[in-house]
């Protein structure tokens, strides 16, 4: 008992003349010069926490906006299948209206950052070089032909990317992540 002596000096004694328990004692000596642990145990914690939580959040942004774009250019692909069958009448340019239905389906993505490809039968569709995607189907689609859609889309971690300066020299979010969907469907 010659540890507790120390006690009655490092808790203090009531000074209504009530003397405290050992157990209150002892209490009062472990808890004594700990005042400022928990400001300081948070002030190492709450960087390591605050950027796993933003982690997390653009992870689940990033994954959010792939199966979007997924479910967009299945729809595109699945409107120029019809095209190609000659199910629907377009008036417009199919590619064109594939696109717009991907713009329309994805309305969280930047169009202007939305880079999307067109071919058939794995020969690509020059957009813009004067043809139309028109008259490429008409030319070229036909029954076991395959019509494929591709799009990529740019995802940025630069808020991390202090942070990968520290993880990999910038290779994992310094340079930023590309979002792709492909699909491609059988004119039959």
């Amino acid at each position: 008992m010659a540890y507790l002596r120390g006690l009655k000096r490092s808790a203090g004694v009531k000074k209504a003349g009530r003397a405290r328990s050992c157990g209150r004692r002892l209490r009062a000596c472990l808890s004594a010069g700990e005042e400022g642990q928990s400001v300081l145990e948070l002030a190492f914690m709450l960087p390591i926490l605050m950027t796993l939580m933003v982690s997390i959040f653009y992870v689940g942004w990033s994954y959010n906006n792939k199966i979007v774009l997924t479910q967009a250019v299945g729809n595109a692909g699945a409107y120029l299948q019809a095209v190609g069958q000659g199910g629907l009448s377009s008036s417009t340019d199919p590619c064109v209206q594939a696109t717009s239905n991907i713009q329309a389906l994805a309305p969280n993505l930047n169009p202007a950052n939305l880079n999307i490809t067109y071919s058939i039968n794995g020969a690509a569709i020059a957009l813009g070089s004067g043809g139309t995607c028109a008259s490429y189907f008409t030319a070229h689609a036909q029954q076991g032909t395959t019509v494929t859609v591709q799009a990529t889309y740019p995802c940025s971690m630069a808020p991390l990317s202090g942070l990968a300066n520290l993880i990999s020299n910038g290779t994992v979010f310094g340079a930023g992540c590309l979002i792709q969907a492909q699909t491609t469907e059988l004119i039959y």
